[in-house]
């Protein structure tokens, strides 16, 4: 591949046209050299030539990316990839350290064996650390705004066609290979493969047990910033089996369709719904300023963030109370 090939696979928006009406700026570009902008017409000729050519650039340039971003979709992954393309950020890449400083001794490690213990035994114990700085309220009463439905929820059986179809719709970026099955192996082996994992889900539904070997995951920590010889600079990720997430759509697909059904999410819910995304939620707050600045009101807002956050980090009385409406849920729930 020549230099200018090279050169216009990186700007896949410059066609054929573009290209012809760029060699002829460059000629041009050369003959005024030529005659060392002494020519006044052929320094008008290329100037006009110039600007063309910029704003044929620029038009294709815009529509390149136009298609590109309604390409995407609601694809979040391709999405932000794009983004960082136009914005020119580098892709961060995950690298291990060279050494690991211990909390307990105090002392650097290289050892990778004792260096994964010490993240093993720092995101474990991290949650309830936080968890007990946290000051507990003096009243343990808490308003329950909803009552909870009249319907008792059930998880019901599953069929070999809904677990071709969810098989079909897993990305072999977004699960680990730890069992040695492979994303698109399960694709290529759906119609043999779902029948026996339809009835291998349907058994544990009856029996209201999950798997203890699929609740097994590998644990990424990625470096979130400053020094990467501190525990606390790190954030867990953890990758799961390609059955484990077949089965957890399953579930998760049951449990939200009841939800929904019986209205049980606030409408200021934003997130992790299908339909409303946190866009919707900035809108909403932007509305809501709108209208108070007409009123001549004063808004506030509050915002929180949690320290590592994770389910394991939020205090759990505050946690379990304020849904006291999934009492009255009743069935075999895992």
């Amino acid at each position: 591949m020549s230099r200018t090939q090279r050169r216009l696979a990186q700007k896949p928006w410059i066609t054929s046209d573009l290209y012809k009406l760029i060699k002829t700026k460059n000629k041009s570009c050369r003959a005024l050299v030529r005659c060392k902008f002494d020519d006044k017409q052929e320094y008008k000729r290329y100037k006009k030539m110039r600007n063309k050519v910029n704003h044929q650039l620029e038009i294709s340039e815009r529509k390149y990316y136009q298609s590109q971003f309604f390409e995407c979709g609601n694809d979040s992954a391709k999405m932000w990839k794009l983004i960082n393309t136009l914005s020119n950020s580098q892709v961060k890449t995950h690298s291990y350290p060279n050494k690991l400083l211990n909390p307990i001794n105090s002392q650097h490690t290289g050892n990778p064996e004792k260096m994964a213990n010490i993240f093993n035994d720092y995101f474990v114990t991290v949650g309830k650390h936080i968890e007990n700085s946290i000051t507990p309220p003096c009243s343990n009463k808490y308003p329950v705004a909803y009552n909870g439905p009249d319907h008792s929820f059930v998880i019901h059986e599953t069929f070999s066609e809904e677990v071709e179809a969810v098989i079909n719709r897993l990305l072999e970026c977004k699960s680990v290979r730890m069992n040695g099955i492979q994303i698109h192996i399960l694709n290529l082996c759906r119609n043999a493969l779902s029948p026996f994992l339809a009835q291998i889900f349907n058994h544990r539904m009856r029996k209201g047990t999950y798997p203890k070997r699929l609740k097994c995951a590998q644990v990424v920590p990625i470096h979130k910033g400053w020094q990467k010889d501190l525990c606390n600079n790190y954030r867990p990720i953890s990758l799961l089996s390609p059955i484990n997430k077949i089965f957890e759509k399953l579930l998760y697909s049951r449990l939200y369709s009841y939800i929904e059904q019986h209205n049980m999410l606030s409408t200021n819910q934003y997130g992790f719904r299908s339909g409303l995304s946190t866009s919707l939620a900035v809108y909403d707050i932007h509305e809501n300023f709108l209208q108070n600045k007409e009123k001549g009101l004063t808004t506030c807002a509050v915002f929180c963030d949690l320290s590592k956050a994770g389910v394991s980090n939020i205090w759990p009385a505050g946690q379990i109370r304020p849904v006291a409406w999934l009492d009255p849920a009743r069935g075999m729930i895992l």
